[in-house]
């Protein structure tokens, strides 16, 4: 089997919260990412095979931070957009894996 060229590789470009200019945020743009995916496993899991009660979220290092801002900020949808933003964001359990920086001066530094 012929090995990918140099030339097909997959590259990717990330825009970080601490970027002059940028919109991303932590708390925003990727929260709200994590709530809808709960949401919309919740929305298909009939589809799945998945125990809709059972959803839950996992993170490493800062995917951790994220996994843990999803399990103790889940906000309701003001006006539900789809069948999918009227499931709940709240994730039935969550793993942080790795220790999380959860907040500056709370004693784990």
């Amino acid at each position: 089997m012929a090995q990918p060229t140099r030339d097909c590789r997959f590259r990717a470009q990330v825009s970080f919260a601490s970027e002059a200019g940028s919109t991303y945020t932590i708390e925003g743009t990727a929260l709200s990412d994590m709530q809808r995916a709960v949401r919309s496993v919740r929305a298909r899991a009939a589809e799945w095979a998945v125990d809709p009660q059972r959803v839950g979220v996992m993170g490493f290092s800062a995917g951790a931070h994220l996994a843990g801002l999803a399990a103790t900020h889940v906000d309701a949808v003001n006006q539900a957009a789809d069948s999918i933003d009227r499931q709940s964001a709240k994730p039935a359990f969550q793993a942080l894996i790795y220790r999380p920086k959860l907040a500056e001066g709370c004693g784990m530094d």
